[in-house]
């Protein structure tokens, strides 16, 4: 019996045819209602392993994504037990294989990055600092190629103080400057200034100018913006600066001033920036924020005894987070990864080891996160379930009987994403469409198609043993008409697999994106 039998039999076509926690939320007009309305996804079946440093006594810092699932990865030298009066030890640079394999980049001599910013060909963009004199000094900003090959970017003026960079929306990099190096020469004390920096492929530097309570961290925003966390007047601050150069300033609610720090933001997947904050006083509970493009802020408390570190988005449409180790101020240890659905539920994941003390925390270009154990000189990866993928589509038209659109998945399926009729669209395709060899569609497979009016769907039906979908059409499809048919897996509530991670329908093979396709005349399938 071949797939296509098989198929019309699971579907009856053989005849013919984690922890919830209250929310603040506070804005320019202060509200504050109850529930949020957002749906989060419950946390995926996650597997952690964690891979030491090939070199001893070295620290993992920064993580980057790479090209084909590889991370870029700083280290610095462990200082306990170091002699510190002299040189400040420069971090170096390293490659992590998805594999867990780490090999060193090789840099110029007396050259160490700092701030990373991957940039979408592979390449890596760094601050390189020196140590010359005995002290760190700015060099500017440094490329590595995906094959190694190190590169300077021309500036056309120097950098004072970088910290925080990343590549922004219009293909420039934006970077937090003048801020002070703890490892600098002593010098007189001059006021304060902080500037947001923009700088084009040909090095040309734009400043800014931004208050002096701006704390290093940047972001690209789902909004085309730049965030970054400020402490403005005693009140921590998050802020957006668009490519233009406009900033615009939310403040945090007046009982976060004096207790809290933002630390870290990214880009979420439900169109909000996410933020970590840091308890700066004893007996104050860290949170997790939220802000929408608007300023709306949300904060979620953590346990207590966290004290937290990075934020990514994960493969599974939730925020991933790090919880370090810091008992003096909150009279415990944490020592864990932890996510939080954008509606707020938290769940906490322990690492592979006692007190390896996670801090940076990134998503590889496959979807695999990865985070870096500070105190123990190792690098962790967590594991998860593939995405689902679209492997077959097959159209049926019983005689006087509506339409019935099959599609066969890879992997089981969550099986009420499977069925809401919301996550599929069929549209009638515009004409001038041609028809390849088999009768199907000659685009079918390939390229999505300007379509017009969609077609009503009367029920999605999942089979978990053919792991196949059954669309019944609100109708018949005319036999000569061209559709198009769209299945969601970009957004939350999209289809998923059971542990959350959502479809993979561009052949990325990373979860988060839709399936579309030109629905084959009946009885035929699309070529691939």
């Amino acid at each position: 019996m071949n797939l296509w039998a098989i198929l019309k039999r699971a579907c009856g076509l053989d005849t013919e045819g984690g922890r919830a926690t209250a929310p603040r939320r506070v804005g320019a007009n202060r509200r504050r209602p109850g529930i949020d309305p957002l749906e989060g996804r419950r946390l995926l079946s996650a597997s952690v392993n964690d891979f030491p440093l090939p070199k001893t006594n070295f620290e993992p810092v920064g993580l980057a994504p790479a090209a084909n699932g590889s991370m870029w990865l700083t280290e610095i030298p462990n200082t306990f037990g170091l002699d510190l009066s002299g040189p400040p030890p420069l971090q170096s640079l390293a490659k992590v294989a998805p594999t867990g394999s780490i090999v060193d980049v090789p840099l110029p001599p007396g050259v160490g990055p700092r701030a990373l910013a991957a940039s979408p060909d592979g390449s890596l963009y760094f601050t390189a600092y020196s140590n010359d004199g005995g002290h760190a000094r700015p060099l500017g900003i440094d490329r590595v190629a995906p094959d190694g090959t190190v590169s300077v970017v021309p500036l056309s003026q120097p950098i004072s103080g970088p910290s925080g960079m990343t590549l922004g929306p219009d293909g420039n990099l934006w970077l937090v400057a003048g801020l002070p190096d703890p490892d600098a020469p002593p010098a007189p004390p001059t006021p304060a200034r902080r500037t947001i920096d923009r700088v084009t492929p040909a090095g040309v530097v734009t400043e800014f100018p931004v208050v002096p309570g701006v704390t290093g961290a940047i972001a690209s925003g789902p909004d085309g913006s730049l965030w970054f966390p400020e402490l403005n007047n005693g009140i921590p601050t998050i802020a957006k600066i668009t490519t233009s150069g406009t900033v615009t300033e939310y403040p945090l609610p007046p009982a976060d001033a004096g207790s809290v720090k933002i630390e870290n933001l990214t880009a979420g997947p439900d169109g909000n920036v996410w933020f970590t904050e840091r308890a700066t006083r004893q007996g104050v509970q860290p949170q997790i924020g939220r802000v929408t493009p608007a300023g709306v802020i949300t904060e979620f408390p953590t346990t207590p005894s966290s004290y937290l570190g990075a934020i990514t988005p994960g493969p599974d449409g939730n925020l991933w987070f790090t919880e370090q180790v810091l008992p003096d101020i909150h009279g415990g240890s944490a020592n864990r990864l932890a996510t939080i659905t954008p509606a707020g539920t938290i769940t906490e994941i322990p690492t592979p080891t006692s007190k390896g003390n996670p801090g940076s925390i990134a998503q590889g270009t496959d979807g695999t996160l990865w985070f870096a154990e500070i105190a123990n000189g190792m690098v962790g990866r967590v594991t998860y379930s593939p995405p689902p993928t679209v492997t077959k589509i097959l159209r049926i038209d019983p005689k006087h009987k509506p339409t019935q659109v099959i599609l066969a998945f890879s992997g089981d399926l969550a099986p009420a994403s499977a069925q809401d009729v919301n996550n599929y669209t069929i549209s009638a395709a515009l004409p001038g469409q041609g028809r390849g060899p088999c009768g199907c569609p000659a685009t079918c497979g390939t390229t999505p198609t300007p379509t017009g009016p969609t077609v009503g769907i009367d029920a999605a039906v999942y089979d978990s043993v053919s792991r196949t979908v059954t669309l019944t059409i609100h109708g018949a499809l005319s036999r000569r008409g061209l559709y198009q048919i769209r299945v969601h897996g970009s957004a939350r509530g999209g289809v998923a697999n059971n542990d959350g991670v959502l479809l993979s329908g561009d052949g990325s093979g990373k979860p988060g994106s839709d399936y579309v396709t030109l629905i084959p005349a009946s009885g035929h399938r699309p070529r691939r």
